[in-house]
């Protein structure tokens, strides 16, 4: 038995489920037993799950439909391929067989693996320049407080001279006087 029919029958009980619980809804209204609520609940449950089945199902076939026609559709633009290639060697032109693209399942996940491994690379090479920058910043700020912290001993170093200067000039004149 292959996947579609299995998912097709699997569809076919959904759709039975779904008819036997609408249908115990509407019996357990119209009779009005004891456990009422109990077989309406029951009957709501069979209808959502059979409904789920066939959803769950009718997807899976038309999933393996699409693949089909894609691997359908593949062997023929190879066939079309190979057909234009043997026409040229018989014709005696040479044949240069370019691969474009990946074709195989082997090859998607390698170049799939080959453009993680890139992101992977950028996002180093980002880091590495995130951190070289801050590192400049870094250095930067440093010079510009090291450069204040001069400026600021050179102010006070004028600053002392001057006074000791002025003091002397003032002790000068004190003994003049």
């Amino acid at each position: 038995m292959t996947s579609k029919t299995k998912q097709i029958i699997m569809a076919a009980i959904g759709a039975y489920l779904v008819y036997t619980g609408i249908s115990l809804v509407k019996d357990t209204i119209v009779g009005e037993p004891k456990n009422q609520i109990l077989f309406i609940l029951v009957g709501v449950f069979f209808a959502l799950f059979g409904l789920a089945t066939i959803i769950w199902n009718i997807r899976t076939i038309v999933k393996e439909t699409k693949a089909e026609i894609q691997g359908t559709t593949a062997g023929a633009e190879e066939n079309e391929d190979g057909e234009e290639a043997a026409k040229k060697v018989s014709l005696g032109k040479g044949v240069a067989d370019v691969h474009v693209g990946a074709d195989t399942k082997e090859e998607k996940s390698a170049d799939k693996e080959e453009r993680k491994e890139a992101a992977v690379e950028e996002k180093a090479e980002d880091g590495e320049k995130e951190k070289k920058k801050a590192e400049d910043d870094t250095e930067a700020v440093k010079d510009e407080e090291k450069k204040t912290v001069e400026d600021e001993e050179d102010k006070k170093a004028e600053d002392v001279p001057e006074e000791k200067g002025d003091k002397k000039a003032d002790a000068r004149q004190e003994g003049e006087v």
